[in-house]
């Protein structure tokens, strides 16, 4: 299935959820894109035509704020082959044309579901980015590229596979405009430093990092990781939602590690869907089953609250496993700041 994107400039306001309706499915969310990013014309190729398997439409794209992107841009997702099965695929369909279920091959074959990209980044016309990039601040990808890895935050990047040409600044600036993070501000920020903005780049940092880097050493004196923490958004909201994969697959890998603790937690923010509270207490009764059994040795709790509340526990984190949710960019760039792993939990297979 293909989704075609175009938004202009200044068009988006606050973060938005763009949702797909088809007759085949329930409606579902193919992006989550924030403030003043602008894109030509983006082509969302899902792959999800024909089935949904396992009840899963986890593919999604996260873009941050501040974005530009060009004309002819594709985002891909879902159409990985498994080469090591003895068919490539269509046969798999002729099968199912046919009423005929045939098991999944037992093999390390993992289909990749996500595509984040951070904040100011430029992205040229003609690019494809394949499932699973982690596209981050700063970067500028050159026209024609095919960008099949992550790429580092203020790199150029370019070609078939895209490789690191260059970088818009030394290691040193780059690391301040990380901790920087100007595309944080609010709009009142940015507008009333404005001028800043055509500063000499080290002019720019003198003005700004004491600030941040303050900020930073408060944030990290907080830090706490001496249990293997996995942090997961609950995706209650969605029809598709990922979390209850995600908590079967730490359940199957770590059930008997109890050094190993995963966090399950509910976003209290005016742009989120509240969450129902049946649908609450029910994920608090099922959690509180798993406590009980005696042969679970991980931990697993439920948590809520605001953005500054999930920011004091996202920081214990060690692991930070992507669902499909509002401020993902957000806390990757978090996560990258602060040393915390970056999970995708929208896969075939997570990678714990």
């Amino acid at each position: 299935m293909i989704l075609n994107i175009s938004i202009t400039p200044n068009e988006i306001k606050n973060i938005q959820r763009m949702q797909v309706n088809t007759d085949s499915f329930l409606p579902y969310t193919a992006a989550y894109i924030d403030a003043g990013t602008y894109c030509t014309n983006v082509r969302l190729d899902n792959g999800i035509e024909f089935s949904a398997p396992h009840n899963s439409l986890h593919h999604n794209l996260h873009m941050g704020k501040f974005n530009s992107l060009a004309d002819n841009i594709e985002c891909v997702f879902g159409r990985n082959h498994n080469y090591k099965k003895i068919n490539t695929g269509a046969l798999d369909l002729f099968f199912q044309g046919n009423q005929i279920s045939v098991a999944d091959s037992d093999t390390d074959f993992t289909q990749k579901g996500t595509i984040i990209i951070q904040n100011d980044v430029w992205i040229g016309s003609n690019v494809t980015i394949m499932p699973g990039v982690v596209i981050r601040n700063g970067a500028v990808i050159a026209r024609n590229s095919h960008v099949v890895s992550d790429v580092p935050p203020y790199a150029i990047v370019g070609g078939n596979p895209a490789k690191i040409i260059g970088y818009r600044f030394s290691p040193k600036q780059i690391e301040k405009l990380q901790k920087i993070a100007w595309w944080n501000w609010d709009t009142s920020k940015l507008l009333d430093n404005a001028h800043s903005f055509s500063y000499d780049i080290d002019l720019f940092c003198d003005e700004f990092y004491p600030t941040a880097v303050e900020e930073y050493k408060k944030l990290i004196q907080e830090r706490d990781d001496q249990t293997d923490t996995y942090f997961c958004f609950v995706d209650y909201y969605e029809n598709y939602s990922c979390f209850s994969f995600v908590l079967e697959a730490f359940l199957d890998k770590f059930i008997g590690d109890s050094h190993k603790r995963l966090i399950l937690y509910i976003q209290e923010q005016e742009h989120i869907p509240p969450i129902n509270p049946q649908v609450y207490n029910s994920l608090n009764s099922v959690v509180d089953e798993l406590t009980k059994d005696i042969n679970i040795k991980c931990s697993i709790e439920i948590q809520k609250g605001s953005k500054e509340d999930t920011v004091s526990s996202f920081i214990n984190a060690s692991h930070y496993i992507v669902s499909r949710t509002y401020d993902t960019v957000y806390f990757s760039c978090l996560a990258d700041l602060i040393g915390i792993d970056i999970i995708s939990g929208v896969d075939s297979k997570i990678a714990f």
